[in-house]
């Protein structure tokens, strides 16, 4: 059982793949912090849909990009100077449902996660899942709001029992000391 990373997004007909963090250097050039798998990801789609605050999502064509760190820089249709890169702070980037590659069973995007509840096998609540982090050996849920605050359980066929993303509801079994 895998996941591949997205962010939540209120509209299920998107799904983020990247948050521009700043300007990287003098020639318009963004800084994104990937959403995705692999940092490189961001990078397979050729049109970037950019939204900040309230505002509706608006297209970028990518010119170009390279992994930098942990992060990408890349160089969007009409975005020349640092000012108006830096002016992009802050934005998340999308890509319409349909442009995803289809999963196989068993696999989700982190955005379908995102946001789910989690109960145990006697149905008790341990929250929502907040977020999702890749770790290299398994991805991990990032629970909130439950009886014991913060908690971290694997997203593995070891622990989680059942994804039933039409009620929104991971089942798993925590292991002893989870």
């Amino acid at each position: 059982m895998t996941a591949t990373p997205a962010p939540p997004q209120p509209d299920r007909d998107w799904n983020g793949i990247g948050i521009l963090t700043g300007a990287f250097g003098v020639r318009g050039e963004v800084k994104v912090k990937p959403l995705t798998e692999t940092p490189g990801a961001v990078l397979e789609f050729p049109v970037w849909w950019l939204t900040s605050g309230s505002g509706d999502p608006r297209p970028h064509t990518l010119v170009r990009g390279r992994c930098h760190g942990q992060g990408v820089v890349a160089s969007l249709q009409g975005v020349e100077t640092r000012e108006q890169a830096a002016a992009l702070t802050g934005a998340r980037a999308a890509v319409p449902r349909d442009a995803l590659p289809k999963l196989q069973d068993e696999t989700y995007y982190w955005v379908d996660l995102i946001g789910c509840r989690v109960v145990d096998e006697t149905d008790t609540d341990l929250g929502r899942v907040a977020e999702m982090m890749a770790t290299g050996s398994s991805d991990v849920m990032v629970i909130q709001g439950g009886p014991e605050g913060e908690r971290l359980l694997p997203f593995n066929a070891e622990i989680v029992l059942a994804v039933d993303l039409e009620r929104r509801i991971v089942t798993v079994r925590p292991l002893p000391g989870m």
